[in-house]
Formats: C-alpha cells, sequence, structure tokens
C-alpha cells in the first residue's frame, strides 16, 4: 500500500483535505529517504510504512506555524527523549522500574529510546495501539505524552523545554495541546497491517 492511499482515507480524522495531506507529505518527506520512491501519480509515492505514518500523525499533532517549517518541527518532536533523560532524573509516570537515576529512560509502554519510535511502534502493532487511550502533543514545543489504557503515562520533554513549559503554565499564558485518540491509532495501525487498498 502506498502512503498516498493511507492518507486518503484518514486524511480527514487528521484535520487535513486529501490534497492539503499530500501537500503536507511532501513537506515532511523533504530529505527523508524512506519518502523517496519512484513513479508519479495514484500508483506512486512512498510506500506506507510505520515510520512514514508516524511522521504524518507527528505533522497532525505538531501543525503550528508555517507550513514551511513543518519538517523541521517533526524531525525535533521525533527524536525528543523521555522526560528526565539528559539530567539522568527518569520522570515517567506510572513506571514503577524507573529509578531515579536514569540517563537511558525509555517509554514503558513501547521500550523506545524516543517519541518517534514510540509512535512508530504504535503503528507497527494494532495489538499495542490498541492499548493507548491518546496521545497528547503541545503545540510549539517538543513535548508529547502517552497516555495508555492501564493508566500507565510516558512523558516526553527535555529538561530545558519542561522548565519553559512550567514557567509559562505559572503565567496562565494559553497553551494549544493536539490529542490523538487511541481508537484513531488503532485504525491507522491496523490499516497498515492489512495494506488497506493493496
Amino acid at each position: 500500500m502506498k502512503l498516498r492511499q493511507l492518507i486518503a482515507v484518514h486524511a480527514p480524522s487528521l484535520g487535513w483535505t486529501q490534497n492539503q495531506a499530500i501537500e503536507i507529505a511532501k513537506i515532511v518527506g523533504q530529505g527523508v529517504d524512506d519518502f523517496k520512491a519512484p513513479g508519479r501519480g495514484p500508483g506512486g509515492g512512498p510506500d506506507a510504512t510505520p515510520y512514514n505514518a508516524a511522521l504524518m500523525v507527528l505533522a497532525a499533532l505538531a501543525s503550528h506555524g508555517p507550513q514551511t517549517r513543518m519538517a523541521g518541527v517533526v524531525q525535533r518532536l521525533y527524536v525528543t527523549r523521555p522526560a528526565g533523560s539528559d539530567s539522568g532524573v527518569a520522570a515517567i509516570v506510572g513506571d514503577p522500574e524507573a529509578r531515579p537515576e536514569n540517563p537511558w529512560a525509555v517509554c514503558p509502554a513501547t521500550g523506545a529510546p524516543c517519541f518517534g519510535d514510540a509512535l512508530k511502534a504504535i503503528l507497527a502493532s494494532s495489538a499495542l495501539a490498541d492499548r493507548v487511550a491518546s496521545i497528547d502533543v503541545r503545540r510549539g514545543a517538543n513535548d508529547a505524552t502517552i497516555h495508555m489504557t492501564d493508566g500507565t503515562v510516558s512523558r516526553f520533554v527535555d529538561d530545558y523545554e519542561a522548565r519553559q513549559i512550567e514557567h509559562i503554565d505559572a503565567q496562565g499564558d494559553i497553551r494549544a495541546i493536539a490529542t490523538i485518540g487511541g481508537r484513531l491509532l488503532a485504525d491507522i495501525a491496523r490499516d497498515l497491517a492489512q495494506g488497506v487498498g493493496a
């Protein structure tokens, strides 16, 4: 299945028209090898893989500001590590195994070392996607949270950004948080596994 087909099915749920989604895919895919595929037209373009689908979901969640900056915003959000990783203090809520000194913290639900890899793992497994309640992304910041149906919460944010966010929240400034529900993630994961339209 091609990414174009997956986009056609899910673009409205991600807040786009099909044409907008195709244009955003071109922007997000700049410089990404997996987005380079031979052929043009309805049967061409990149394959629908968990990685490519994760980039598109990240674009929908993080879309804030000019589209020309979207590729960079998506890539920075993709590599955001679990909270506390850069200071050596784990801040994963609901993880009984998290230790105070844990510079290599991973997502307890997926075992992923960064947010994008966690999202990719969710989209690669229908069973795992079925256990996701929702994912929140704070627009304009590298701050994401995965909420599992069992109550486990994984937050991905670097220490500097977390301190800035706390300061902004203390002032009561407006914040925009985009949320994607677990059902949509499960639908995308199932379509990837079944190759909808293949």
